[in-house]
């Protein structure tokens, strides 16, 4: 049988291991849901870190201003 990843959210994986009576596939279904945790954390601290990037960089057209032109 060909090993096939397949990609569940971590709420579908909970959900799948709650139910789960065999202790062997239950330890899979464990793996995959920290797999997928652990993917999940990473993207959204990705964003953040982007989000956070972005929020520091000033406009081109900001580059030249003062900051008495900013209150003005």
């Amino acid at each position: 049988m060909a090993n096939i990843l397949v990609v569940e959210g971590w709420q579908s994986i909970a959900e799948h291991a709650s139910k789960e009576m065999d202790s062997a596939k239950l330890m899979i279904l464990v793996e995959k849901l920290c797999y997928a945790l652990d993917g999940e954390r990473k993207q959204k601290s990705q964003l953040a870190a982007t989000s956070k990037q972005n929020e520091q960089k000033p406009f081109p057209c900001d580059l030249g201003r003062t900051a008495h032109e900013d209150s003005l």
